[in-house]
């Protein structure tokens, strides 16, 4: 009775297994598309504005979103199949990653601190694994020689009024400290929240990404025939 038990586990955890493998590819797949959708936009439309606004051409975010699909898809077909937790535990690593790089730097780039503050109010966090994280922004660390106004406090996005006020985080990690730091701010940090929602939404992103790309792709087409008033002023 248990040896039928256990092969019946078994077959269970196998179709998992290569359900996962299957789902992953299609990600994979996705993912590839998306790269490729984007580098011909992006030839397309040609580097007349420059370098400098790269980080703001929509055409380069989907770029990105492509690649972290795809890099994501990867590991998860040979995590499916190889059952190498290492290689699963990858997205959360990369999402920390970059969390961290973009704390430090917070008050050096408006569109960072926007979309940092837009996920610690969205998911209710603060910091990566922790608001103690902030202690790696020169504007908010504990240190004395520290000028800053914010030194030891956390960015508004932290706190957990539903009222916007700028000043909420500051001092909230000093000693002295008058109130409760979990009653003022939230604790738990953002790389997990993130991390489960895209786990849970990143098939929806996909194919939302997918919808822009092709979209985008239909007007650049589109942009270099010429048209019939362009054809009559010839």
């Amino acid at each position: 009775m248990g040896k039928g038990s256990r092969d019946s586990d078994s077959e269970v955890s196998l179709c998992v297994k290569y359900t996962l493998f299957f789902f992953n590819i299609i990600f994979w797949l996705i993912g590839c598309f998306i790269v490729g959708v984007s580098i011909y936009a992006r030839t397309e439309k040609g580097f007349q504005d420059g370098f400098a606004s790269l980080a703001y051409d929509p055409v380069m975010i989907l770029l990105v979103v492509g690649v972290v699909i795809f890099i994501l898809g990867f590991s998860g077909c040979v995590g499916a199949l190889r059952e190498n937790t290492c290689l699963l535990r990858f997205v959360k690593a990369f999402v920390e990653d970059q969390l961290r790089g973009a704390i430090k730097k917070y008050r050096d780039d408006v569109d960072l601190q926007n979309l940092i503050d837009f996920i610690q109010r969205q998911f209710r966090c603060c910091g990566v694994v922790g608001y103690k994280d902030w202690d790696a922004n020169i504007y908010f660390n504990c240190t004395k020689s520290n000028p800053s106004r914010e030194a030891c406090g956390v960015p508004f996005s932290c706190c957990r009024n539903s009222t916007i006020n700028t000043q909420c985080g500051y001092d909230v990690r000093s000693q002295g400290a008058s109130n409760s730091v979990i009653d003022r701010i939230y604790t738990t940090g953002c790389v997990d929240n993130v991390v489960a929602f895209l786990k849970d939404n990143l098939y929806v992103v996909a194919g939302v990404a997918i919808g822009i790309g092709v979209t985008q792709d239909y007007w650049l087409s589109n942009d270099k025939k010429p048209t019939s008033i362009d054809l009559l002023a010839l």
